[in-house]
Order: C-alpha cells, then structure tokens, then sequence
C-alpha cells in the first residue's frame, strides 16, 4: 500500500460544515474537492486540453462511473472547534472590519459569527492511500493546496488558509518550505511548466497561466490582523462609503476613497448616466459575480439593483483573485494574493446582466485588479505616494523573470 500523509496547520479561522451545519468539523470530501481543484489549475498547461486534463482527473480522482484510484481520510486533528453564538464576537474578531468585509455571508455586519469554525493554530493530517504508486502529480496538487491554498467558506477571501507542515511518503519525509525564500523556490518549481503557458480563448475555468501572478503583500505575527489588513485595504479601493458628518466614511471611520465613481452613478443614475451609456457595467465586477447594491430610502424599503451573469445557466462567478494566510516556521506569517485569469463568462456571449439589462463584458478589464494589487491610495486621479501594499514582493513569476 502506497502511502501519503500531509499535516497541515490551519492559520485562519476555518469555516466547514457537514450535515449538521451547526456544528464545524474537516471533512475528508471536502479536502479531496480542494486539492482536486489546485491539481485541474496546476496541471491544463501540461495536459494541453480541457479534454485531455477531465479524463486525466477521472483516472486520478474518479467520477460518478469510475471509481477513485486513491483513498482520502482525515487520520488525526486538533482542531478545538469554536460554536458560532449570536450574543457574543470572539476576541480576534473585535473590531476587526475588514475580517467583518471578507467574511460576508459567514459573519454579519454587527461582527456576530453566523456559522460555527475551526480555531486557527489547530492542525489536521491527511492521508492519502493506493494499492499503486500514488500519482507524482496528486502530491504536488497537494504541496500547491498547503502552500497557496484554503478551505471551507470565504476561503478564496482567505478564510481557512493552511500550511503544509509535514508531508511523507511512506514514512519518508519530503521537505517542506520553512522560510520566504523556501516557499518562493517551492512555488516556482511546481508551477514552472505553466509560466509559457497561454489559455485558449474559450477557455472559462481557473488554471495557472503565463497571465497569473503571485504576490506577498503584507507580513506579521497575527494572522487575523493580515486578514483584517487586506480586507480594510479592499474596501478602501471598492467602497462608496455612506455619508457622515460632511463626508463618505467606510465602518472603519476613514473618509471612503471612491476610485469607481461611474459604478455608484450608474446605480444612481447621477446625470442620466445610464441614458448616456447603455452598455455600461460596473468595473468591480473582476471583483466577482453577483453585486448587491441597495439605494436606501426614507420611510420605505431599499431600492436593489443586481449585477450578474446573463447566462441563465450561471448564478455566480468567483473572483480570479484569491488571498491565503501563509504560517513560516519562525510563526510568522504572509500574506499572499494570487490571481488567475480565464475567460471570466463562459457561454455564447460574455454578458452581464446590469440591473436586468444585458450588456458585453468589458474586455482587458484585470486592470481593476493590477491597480488593487500594485497601484497607490487617493483616489485614482489625485494619487498619494503610499502604496497599498508597500511591502508587496513579487513571488511568481519570478523578480528575475518579469
């Protein structure tokens, strides 16, 4: 019996469910999903086509007619769960805005945790087992998974980030990165055969590409305050912000920058703006599908306009941009965006359905996320000096390759 164990140590806190979903708990299948999906986006370039990489998969992984060639399970854990109360915050979320911003849906706006999760600093192993030789490329989906990778809810914002603290094949152990320079040697290795790599036209789902990047944009020695971190700078760059005492404020009292002024117009049709531009999207939407936007008014119920796909077969797109929490073996930690473009609407048309109108997708749009990841604070015509991210540290490609 060939044999894989991983430990991986979960840095953020970690929101997954089963069944019962008033209760948190690492769920074997749901790993499996993760490092399937790292191992589809790791290994389209070498595969060639969309074709080729599914029955690939099927062979690895199995499907609904074949069975999988290797079995996962969770071995062991630590992971001291935390119930989620509607009276009360947990201590590494006070205060916290922009951990509240990242954590839509599992957190709501009064900081009051609306699922149960996993504590960070617990840890869980997984193994990995075949009656044959376990497939290289299933081991560095999963290094990929522990390196850049989370799981559970909002993992993409960075909820549930872990790091691959131990891997050994058959009682052997395989090293792991302990330090940046290790971690950025890791990640070029395994990702080398994409960086020549052009995706086809067509091609709508995520996969490393010679178009992707990798960035440390922020370190420190409390994971949560990264998190937080990252979040305020976002909603810094997106927000509108609501009005108070004279200005438009964001929940962390700083004055709103308000870098997408033809988006809020757009809703609010400030000047007939939507008679003088048709065929006008919100630029956020490389932020991801679908957008709420609600136009308070008095003594009534809010005015919602959505933003979504027009394909009726498609109720969502993910943002191409992702975050992760990375723990080093000193304790410290970085914090890492990555972001992988793809065609972002598959179907017939790249449409969007602006508030029930259908409109073509802006073409070349990433720009909204280069000048999130590289550009400067101020609003985008009256810039200041100081970067979002100063320390911001390309890791992939390479310094020397770009």
């Amino acid at each position: 019996m060939d044999t894989v164990r991983a430990t991986f140590n979960v840095n953020t806190p970690l929101f997954m469910s089963g069944a019962k979903q008033t209760k948190a708990e690492i769920r074997a299948p749901s790993i499996k999903g993760v490092i399937r999906f790292w191992w589809r986006a790791l290994h389209y370039a070498e595969l060639g086509t969309l074709s080729a990489l599914k029955t690939r998969e099927e062979e690895l992984f199995g499907s609904t007619k074949k069975q999988s060639c290797v079995r996962f399970a969770i071995e062991s854990r630590s992971t001291q769960l935390a119930i989620a109360s509607p009276t009360s915050t947990p201590a590494w979320l006070r205060g916290k805005k922009g951990c509240v911003y990242l954590g839509y849906g599992v957190i709501n706006v009064k900081e009051k945790l609306e699922h149960p999760y996993i504590q960070p600093n617990r840890s869980f192993t997984l193994r990995i087992a075949s009656k044959d030789e376990i497939d290289p490329s299933i081991i560095n989906a999963v290094k990929l998974f522990g390196l850049i990778g989370g799981a559970g809810a909002r993992s993409r914002k960075g909820y549930g980030s872990v790091t691959l603290v131990d891997l050994q094949k058959n009682g052997k152990k395989i090293p792991c990165p302990q330090d940046p320079e290790s971690y950025g040697t890791e990640l070029n290795s395994l990702l080398s055969q994409t960086k020549n790599f052009s995706l086809p036209d067509e091609h709508s789902f995520t996969a490393f590409s010679s178009a992707s990047r990798i960035d440390v944009l922020l370190t420190g020695t409390d994971p949560t305050a990264i998190l937080n971190n990252y979040g305020e700078t976002m909603q810094l760059y997106r927000s509108w912000g609501r009005e108070a005492r004279g200005r438009h404020e964001l929940p962390t009292g700083k004055k709103a920058e308000q870098n997408f002024k033809d988006d809020h117009d757009w809703f609010k049709n400030e000047h007939s703006f939507r008679s003088e531009n048709p065929d006008f999207h919100p630029e956020r939407a490389l932020f991801g599908l679908p957008h709420n936007y609600f136009k308070h008014v008095p003594n009534g119920y809010p005015l919602k306009s959505n933003v979504e796909p027009a394909e009726n077969s498609l109720e969502r797109r993910a943002s191409p941009l992702f975050f992760h929490v990375h723990k080093l073996a000193d304790k410290s930690y970085i914090g890492v965006s990555i972001v992988l473009p793809s065609l972002f609407l598959p179907g017939t048309k790249e449409q969007i359905s602006a508030d029930g109108k259908p409109v073509n997708l802006v073409e070349n749009n990433y720009h909204v996320l280069t000048n999130f990841l590289e550009g400067t604070r101020g609003h985008r015509n009256a810039k200041t000096e100081k970067s979002y991210f100063p320390e911001r540290q390309p890791i992939w490609p390479a310094r020397e390759e770009q």
